[in-house]
């Protein structure tokens, strides 16, 4: 159907004009793994040491402290090695934060036009949805 999805959306539009049809964004939560994978990344840390480090975070954990609890290879590295007890301290910030997973293709929120919705503009300038489901 992908060739065919420019003209399902416009039969879409034609026949449902009280409604917009706007492209959303899933969003989904940071585990401690990703954000000090992302962290790591950005310190310029080598792809195997981020392996090696993020392994150490155990799986169960969903904050930091309880990753340093958890695991006492984890606690030690976090509190001796600078980068890592840095890359420790920076992904507490993002502890409750939200990542984007990007646009699905064929994922449209239809809304009565009207009604109240959060739209951010991509970088092409697409309206897209961002609220929770």
């Amino acid at each position: 159907m992908d060739n065919k999805s420019a003209e399902v959306l416009e039969h879409l539009r034609m026949q449902l004009q009280d409604f917009e049809l706007i492209h959303f964004t899933v969003y989904k939560s940071w585990t401690p793994r990703s954000i000090y994978t992302v962290v790591l990344k950005s310190m310029k840390v080598a792809e195997e040491k981020i392996k090696e480090l993020c392994g150490l975070i155990p799986s169960e954990a969903k904050i930091f402290n309880v990753a340093v609890w958890i695991s006492t290879e984890f606690s030690c590295l976090s509190r001796d090695d600078y980068v890592c007890s840095l890359a420790v301290e920076i992904g507490n910030t993002l502890i409750n934060t939200f990542k984007e997973e990007g646009p699905q293709r064929h994922h449209y929120a239809l809304i009565p036009k009207g009604i109240a919705v959060p739209v951010v503009f991509d970088i092409v300038g697409q309206k897209r949805c961002q609220y929770t489901m």
